[in-house]
């Protein structure tokens, strides 16, 4: 009994049993038998208690495991649908994009062709001008080699008026038409 009794603190219980109840009780009174057989009850029901949280632990850990990995698992889900829906919006607005960017570019090739047409139109004019001026030269220096080299003297006649004009009269051909060719 000594050595039960030895875990248990024997004069702080005579002494606290003396203060409470007047009763003074010595260390290998009958009462400590059942102080001893208490703890040792008291033990069992411990370990057994110990032994039944340790398996709620136990359970409780298995179901924060299992719930964790559904929980990582629902997430992953979602975080897979959230990427496919932004990469579905990403590739939509992509498209979006090459069709306004293709757009542009109709129309600044639009814009360019219509200023390459006027472009090519303003030379068109100008090439016309100067070959109607060409023309109208070639048509004079004709005329003046013409005259100068025919025997009658037919078609324009050139003189000098006064210094600073001259002029061309037409002088009449006589019912024949000039030739171009000499």
């Amino acid at each position: 009994m000594n050595s039960r009794n030895s875990r248990i603190d024997v004069q702080r219980l005579i002494v606290e049993v003396a203060a409470r109840h007047n009763i003074l009780l010595k260390p290998d009174d009958a009462a400590f038998a059942l102080v001893t057989m208490n703890e040792l009850v008291l033990e069992e029901l411990v370990e057994r208690v110990e032994t039944r949280i340790g398996a709620s632990l136990a359970a409780f850990e298995a179901s924060t495991k299992d719930a964790e990995r559904r929980a990582v698992r629902a997430i992953a889900i979602e975080v897979d649908r959230s990427g496919d829906r932004i990469r579905h919006q990403i590739e939509s607005d992509i498209c979006d994009a090459g069709v306004k960017a293709r757009k542009l570019l109709e129309q600044v090739a639009a814009a360019h062709r219509r200023l390459l047409s006027a472009r090519m139109t303003a030379i068109a004019i100008i090439c016309f001008l100067a070959l109607c001026l060409f023309a109208v030269w070639v048509g004079l220096r004709i005329g003046v080699w013409q005259h100068e080299n025919s025997p009658a003297r037919s078609g324009f006649e050139w003189f000098r008026g006064d210094q600073h004009e001259a002029a061309i009269r037409p002088v009449p051909m006589e019912g024949r038409l000039p030739s171009l060719l000499p």
